[in-house]
């Protein structure tokens, strides 16, 4: 049986609210200093190629189970550099002048931005990288996602 909750401890102050809060906006992580140093290098003309030789989900083809296949297990898994067949059968943009990669400054820490302009190309990226090369079904409402965790040799 599902317990209520009382609203004196619904609305006690969480722990720690009481310590001093840290000096915004905070320092830049580890991460985000590898994304800047990483965009100041690679030349934004040629931006989905740099991004496939780092994210070698980017080379694989949404399909049923592509997570559990050898070319992800090679690639993304291992880290294995891409033979002349993977980049042949590697997906691309539609568009590949509409892919932008910024940093999102905010005060509680900074965040790589992939930006597309097709809206097919948004999907390619989301199956990809947040979701391990499936193809998922995507909502048209779906706009943006938050990816976090990306394996990155």
């Amino acid at each position: 049986m599902e317990q209520l909750q009382r609203f004196e401890d619904y609305a006690r102050p969480f722990v720690g609210a009481a310590s001093p809060w840290p000096e915004l906006p905070l320092p830049p992580t580890e991460r985000e200093l590898w994304w800047q140093n990483w965009i100041s290098q690679n030349s934004s003309a040629d931006l989905w190629s740099a991004l496939r030789r780092h994210c070698p989900q980017l080379l694989i083809s949404p399909s049923p189970d592509a997570h559990l296949s050898e070319p992800f297990r090679r690639l993304v898994l291992r880290g294995r550099t891409p033979t002349d067949e993977d980049l042949q059968r590697a997906p691309s943009l539609l568009d590949p002048d509409g892919l932008r990669l910024s940093i999102a400054r905010q005060p509680c820490g900074s965040v790589p931005v992939l930006d597309v302009v097709n809206p097919d190309d948004f999907v390619l990226l989301l199956r990809c990288l947040a979701y391990r090369c499936e193809p998922v079904a995507l909502p048209p409402s779906v706009h943006a996602q938050a990816i976090d965790g990306l394996i990155h040799w």
